[in-house]
């Protein structure tokens, strides 16, 4: 998850700043506000899948497991975003 973290911060903070510099500062407050919302979800679905399970061990590692793969299928999608300015 570091790792997806490492390649998604500076790469979404440039291309806000890149592609709507007139919006700057919308795109990076709504930048924050997924990232946290993204991450009290991930510790949510973490705790609840950890708790209601026989082995918590087990069950943390596949919840790991899960987190890791959305985050790789996000990456893998995040590539396909043009890389133009102006309208989409």
């Amino acid at each position: 998850m570091g790792l997806g973290m490492g390649l998604a911060a500076p790469s979404s903070a440039n291309a806000g700043m890149h592609l709507v510099p007139e919006h700057a500062a919308a795109v990076s407050g709504l930048r924050v506000l997924f990232r946290q919302a993204g991450a009290i979800v991930a510790v949510s679905v973490v705790t609840a899948v950890t708790s209601v399970a026989p082995d918590p061990a087990t069950a943390n590692a596949a919840a790991f497991l899960g987190l890791a793969v959305t985050m790789a299928v996000a990456v893998a999608l995040a590539v396909r975003i043009p890389n133009q300015r102006g309208r989409w």
